[in-house]
């Protein structure tokens, strides 16, 4: 399986310099969205190689 990043820190980008267009208040919003995002996959994928490594029944996705 080869990795596909779905072009997710180009769409987040998006919203932050379209927030940077409006006000200062939805740019500190946006970015934290955008950290948490990026945050989240981090943890995803870590646990996925864990539980692939440890447990590889349960790192099996349901697609």
């Amino acid at each position: 399986m080869a990795w596909n990043s779905y072009g997710l820190d180009q769409e987040a980008q998006k919203l932050v310099l379209a927030a940077k267009l409006r006000d200062q208040t939805s740019l500190k919003q946006s970015y934290k969205m955008r950290m948490a995002v990026a945050y989240g996959l981090e943890r995803f994928w870590g646990e996925h190689l864990r539980l692939q490594k440890n447990e590889p029944n349960k790192s099996q996705f349901g697609f």
